[in-house]
């Protein structure tokens, strides 16, 4: 089975790296292999493949999670390179194989609460690269506040996925404790992402830990959880039918200030990686938003936006790494004139800036507005989508400092100019980190304009073996003047052709 394989050489890799960590150079020779082999591994995962033991589905691939899994390992290859030639600490590839080992772990089991377990356990493991480093006080502290935001976080998640593992007929007649159990998974997401007010763990994460691995941390790891509580809600909340306005409500404004007070803690940022986190938890209010929607047509557009989410917020992370690494600085007032000195590092971050945004009829544009349209729609959704665009003010800060006359931090940095260094014919350091940081952006933007496969893989349908119309129906090829795929209107009942997301079962009717 091809997941199977795949979590060998993610998780086998993992061990291999650790058993030849007393060895550095071997060590990170063995995790850069191991990710190179599991992102062709990736590419191999047959979407629709069953691996069955007794009576029923141990693990099932998926079109969305192969695309999850080949976006995130590949990512994943060229964050671990970046962190080669920025000399980021050595357990960072550990922490990449075992995440996504333990992502593909979870978007391939067939139960919930096994696939929350999962996740939970690979975002525990990540969490130990907060005490990587000389031991200090503050670094103990923020590890500390990091394993319990994880374990407040499993706990809620778990207490609700295992409450509504039992037929549908006995939870409708106790709808206030099913609503609980909606509410707790959303509010595991919600700590998992760092939402406003649960933000401050995700500020002391960016303190603690090296730049490559925050994507992975603060955007990839809490983003499985999500993909399992959507795939949950598809197949445990929906054939409920019940009425949860009051915990949608809560989460509404949960996701809503998160969008806009996130943004604006970004723009007041004067820590590079505070401000890449900040930017993190704000586009992560657009994922809540997409939760709370108890309609079929929410699912294509969420997995969507998580894609096109994950790709932005890596690029961004590593363009933060590539820029304090050349000019030996995170803060924003040292960093004046970078982009004059670094032509390259500006197209990164005008790359990453229309990844996160789109461009209007791009797909990252289109699910946005259907995102805000769902969750909220009428004014308060044109007061949201106002609120939304304040995102833009820390990019267009970034950009003015960049613009700015060249500083003495700036001035003594390399400019763009390929130079030889770093061995025998070799280019610099800071030349293949640039040219890592523009993959990486190019990569987002093909994922942000939907060629990659992203709506494919998102709109497809349901969950194996759930009753039809659990999810976004699949939309018309683009061109007929139809939704795009995974962008539905709702109006549509087809049943779904294929699997958009964990391969869950339906909760049994009495």
């Amino acid at each position: 089975m091809s997941i199977v394989a795949y979590l060998a050489l993610t998780l086998g890799g993992a061990g291999l790296t650790l058993l030849a960590r007393p060895r550095p150079s071997v060590a990170q020779a063995v995790g850069l292999v191991a990710l190179a082999l599991a992102t062709l591994a990736a590419f191999a995962i047959v979407p629709g493949e069953r691996l069955t033991l007794g009576s029923g589905d141990i693990l099932g691939t998926t079109a969305y999670g192969r695309a999850f899994l080949v976006l995130g390992t590949a990512s994943g290859l060229l964050i671990a390179l970046l962190g080669v030639v920025t000399n980021a600490p050595r357990d960072l590839p550990v922490v990449l194989l075992g995440g996504f080992g333990a992502l593909g772990l979870g978007l391939s089991m067939a139960s919930p609460v096994g696939a929350a377990v999962a996740v939970t356990v690979g975002a525990l493991g990540g969490a130990l690269m907060t005490l990587d480093g000389p031991p200090a006080p503050r670094r103990t502290e923020v590890a500390v506040l990091e394993f319990r935001a994880v374990a407040v976080a499993a706990a809620l998640a778990l207490v609700g996925l295992a409450w509504t593992a039992r037929p549908i007929g006995p939870l409708t007649l106790a709808p206030g404790a099913f609503g609980l159990a909606f509410a707790a998974v959303l509010f595991a997401v919600a700590i998992r992402f760092g939402a406003i007010p649960f933000h401050l763990a995700t500020a002391r994460l960016a303190d603690a830990v090296p730049g490559p691995a925050l994507p992975m941390l603060a955007a990839w790891a809490p983003a499985g959880l999500a993909v399992v509580a959507l795939g949950w809600i598809e197949t445990g909340v929906l054939p409920a039918g019940l009425d949860l306005g009051a915990e949608r409500a809560v989460v509404v404004t949960i996701g809503l200030a998160t969008i806009v007070l996130g943004a604006v803690a970004a723009w007041m940022q004067d820590d590079l990686e505070h401000l890449v986190a900040y930017t993190i938890v704000s586009d992560a209010g657009f994922i809540l938003l997409g939760l709370t929607v108890l309609e079929p047509s929410a699912g294509g557009p969420t997995r969507i936006f998580i894609l096109v989410y994950l790709a932005a917020k890596t690029a961004l992370g590593g363009w933060a790494v590539a820029l304090a690494s050349r000019f030996g600085t995170r803060r924003l007032d040292d960093l004046s004139g970078w982009a004059r000195r670094s032509p390259a590092l500006g197209i990164g971050l005008a790359l990453v800036v229309v990844a996160t945004f789109g461009l209007p009829g791009l797909l990252a544009w289109t699910v946005r507005f259907r995102l805000l349209e769902l969750s909220i729609g009428g004014p308060l959704g044109v007061i949201a989508l106002v609120g939304a665009s304040a995102a833009l003010g820390a990019y267009v800060r970034l950009a003015r400092i960049g613009l700015r006359p060249i500083g003495e931090a700036v001035a003594a940095g390399p400019g763009d100019r390929p130079v030889r260094g770093g061995g025998p014919g070799g280019l610099a350091p800071v030349s293949i980190a640039a040219a890592l940081v523009l993959v990486l952006a190019l990569v987002a933007v093909a994922v942000s304009g939907g060629v990659a496969g992203a709506a494919e893989a998102s709109g497809a349908g349901g969950t194996p073996g759930a009753s039809p119309g659990t999810s976004g129906e699949p939309g018309t090829p683009p061109g007929d003047g139809a939704p795009s795929p995974g962008v539905s209107d709702g109006s549509e009942t087809s049943p779904p052709t294929d699997s958009g997301g964990p391969s869950f079962q339906p909760l049994p009717t009495p």
